[in-house]
């Protein structure tokens, strides 16, 4: 874990990073996420950049033109987004772009109204049980809503905080969370100083 990134780009020629990728990878894109040896020989694809959230990425500074945190910040507790936000920022080229997506505490409270439009809120029988989900489930650590990201990251010093729509962005390649992902998530993008 102490390699830097491969040097791939993008087909816009831009250098992208989906960081916390999980399973999910994005061509063109350096997918980078934690991955143990077991984890090959129970059949999960190797990203192509080992890293540890938690710690400070090897990358050198203002490596990437732009980095997407899906579904990654809420499995972490508030200081430890503090710390990755700050790497982020740092190995982001200045003026660089952060989309940060995730599962969006404004979401679940609208469960009342939301269940009758939206059948994957319509499972829960109780706002109590989808706020359950949403805090308890799935290693969840923290949560989030547009106006705690928003000030988090204008906090650390990101530029031109901006709450976005699904698959929408002022980066358009950087528009590219998962459609799975879009009835429960807020999307929010910042820029790097600079």
């Amino acid at each position: 874990m102490r390699r830097p990134p491969p040097t791939l780009r993008h087909a816009t020629g831009l250098r992208l990073l989906n960081l916390g990728c999980g399973e999910r990878f994005l061509p063109g894109w350096v997918n980078a996420d934690y991955f143990k040896p077991q984890q090959w020989l129970r059949g999960r694809r190797k990203p192509d950049w080992i890293v540890d959230v938690t710690a400070p990425l090897p990358a050198p500074s203002g490596t990437f033109d732009g980095v997407l945190l899906e579904h990654v910040n809420e499995h972490l507790t508030y200081s430890a987004n503090l710390r990755l936000l700050r790497e982020v920022a740092r190995i982001l080229r200045p003026g660089g772009t952060l989309r940060v997506v995730v599962p969006a505490l404004e979401r679940y409270l609208e469960w009342p109204e939301a269940r009758l439009r939206e059948p994957k809120l319509a499972r829960f029988a109780s706002l109590p049980e989808a706020l359950s989900s949403l805090t308890q489930n799935h290693q969840h650590r923290s949560v989030w809503d547009t106006a705690l990201m928003c000030e988090t990251l204008t906090a650390l010093g990101f530029v031109n905080v901006r709450s976005c729509a699904h698959r929408d962005s002022e980066c358009a390649a950087l528009a590219a969370e998962a459609e799975s992902h879009a009835w429960e998530s807020v999307q929010v993008e910042a820029d790097a100083p600079g």
